[in-house]
């Protein structure tokens, strides 16, 4: 079970780096074309008008699926912005209290908003919702890439929880509080 998420949060992670290249990509292509054009003007007065058509929809769409995918491999990798600052400050057995509340709250924030995404969808299917840029982009896919990256995120909270509750009070924190 642990080879099969460890593959998930890295598959995880991997989709959201991909998506971040894409975007840096597509934005270097666009500034890219600019300068072209830029250049062409310069030297024959006239514009070619080299564009990525709907760059800043496609961007949109690759920055929110890579926010979304990398939520699971952050948490995994323990590299989410938590409540670490206070769970330091107080002893071993409050540690662990602590880290439960904050997964718990955790797979159920993730749990409702993976819900309700999925309905999001859904409803964007039905009523083929597109994008209003030159290229119409199907709403669904952005919010699919949500719905897979909010899943894997509640997948991980899940897995934290477990973790975080059933293994002993570490009594090397208090040592290290001291």
């Amino acid at each position: 079970m642990r080879y099969f998420l460890e593959k998930i949060y890295k598959i995880s992670g991997f989709l959201s780096a991909f998506c971040l290249i894409a975007s840096c990509l597509i934005v270097f292509a666009q500034v890219l074309g600019r300068i072209i054009d830029k250049l062409y003007k310069l030297f024959t007065g006239e514009i070619i008008g080299l564009m990525v058509p709907s760059a800043a929809d496609f961007i949109g769409c690759l920055l929110v699926s890579a926010s979304f995918f990398g939520l699971a491999f952050t948490l995994n990798n323990r590299q989410h912005i938590r409540v670490k600052i206070v769970i330091e400050q107080v002893g071993a057995g409050w540690q662990k209290r602590l880290e439960c509340f904050s997964y718990s709250t955790a797979v159920i924030v993730s749990g409702y908003f993976t819900y309700y995404t999925y309905y999001l969808m859904i409803d964007s299917l039905e009523f083929s919702e597109v994008t209003p840029g030159i290229i119409p982009i199907p709403l669904w896919i952005p919010q699919l890439a949500m719905l897979i990256g909010v899943a894997f995120f509640m997948i991980a909270a899940i897995d934290g929880l477990i973790k975080a509750c059933c293994q002993p009070v570490k009594h090397q924190l208090l040592i290290n509080a001291e």
